[in-house]
């Protein structure tokens, strides 16, 4: 999903379940509103034929038909329910580790997810701000490398040019002053 590393790549391929409480609700959900809408379909057609009398002796045949229908059609919901979750809770999964590692200041690593997961627009605005961020960091700390290193050695001109270099970058970040 994320990262550099073939090894963390594989391992988080082979996990379906990343979000198990988004995804058992997701299939549950989806599985009880198939279940209710069946349902709603079948009793209507037992009505239907308890109502119009020449299909009664076809009432067992008719609740055998729809008892087998539901089974199939809980497995279909389920089989689907899953892999749109494991295409939602992955990604989601892949943002909220990509967030935590980002919070701890590491600017190196960039969300990749798979082809068929949701969320592609939302993991390349993540990357483009981590992208921004590396590249005025990496200014920032040349600009504290030059003032730093050859501070006294540097020319009242070139540090004021450094220092107005300096507070424009950080001009971009805005922050809460306290």
């Amino acid at each position: 999903m994320f990262g550099s590393s073939a090894s963390s790549a594989k391992e988080s391929r082979q996990r379906v379940i990343v979000k198990e409480k988004f995804q058992n609700d997701f299939i549950i959900q989806s599985i009880l509103l198939t279940f209710i809408g069946l349902n709603s379909v079948i009793i209507s057609g037992y009505l239907l034929i308890e109502w119009y009398g020449p299909f009664q002796n076809q009432a067992p045949i008719f609740a055998l038909v729809v008892a087998v229908l539901e089974l199939v059609g809980v497995y279909v919901v389920f089989y689907y329910s899953r892999r749109i979750s494991f295409r939602v809770a992955g990604p989601i999964y892949a943002i909220e580790k990509r967030l935590s590692i980002l919070s701890e200041g590491d600017l190196t690593m960039r969300i990749k997810l798979r082809k068929g997961d949701y969320f592609h627009e939302f993991g390349d605005r993540i990357n483009d701000l981590v992208d921004t961020y590396e590249r005025r960091m990496i200014k920032l700390k040349m600009i504290a490398h030059e003032l730093g290193e050859g501070g006294e050695r540097l020319s009242a001109e070139r540090k004021k040019e450094l220092m107005a270099l300096l507070n424009s970058e950080l001009a971009y970040f805005q922050c809460g002053e306290k």
